[in-house]
């Protein structure tokens, strides 16, 4: 009976849910989720760059991203568009 257990793709099992168990308790990107030292906030870099044209286009009316050097919000320095 307990060399079913034993078995090479029991044993596979048994190591992947080990695995997965840790990594979701222990790997928690989420946490600095709201801290805005670089490199700590989620995929906030990817978001800002390639989802950039949506406001620009919807909101602004203008996908050169002229309206950044004319605003008075300094996207510049919040590191958008």
């Amino acid at each position: 009976m307990y060399r079913k257990f034993l078995s090479p793709s029991y044993i596979t099992l048994f190591v992947i849910s080990v695995v997965i168990f840790f990594s979701l308790f222990n790997i928690k990107p989420w946490k600095n989720a709201d801290n805005t030292k670089e490199g700590s906030l989620v995929i906030n870099n990817d978001v800002v760059s390639y989802y950039a044209y949506l406001p620009a286009f919807f909101i602004h009316d203008d996908l050169k991203l002229n309206f950044t050097e004319n605003s008075k919000i300094d996207y510049h320095a919040k590191c958008q568009f």
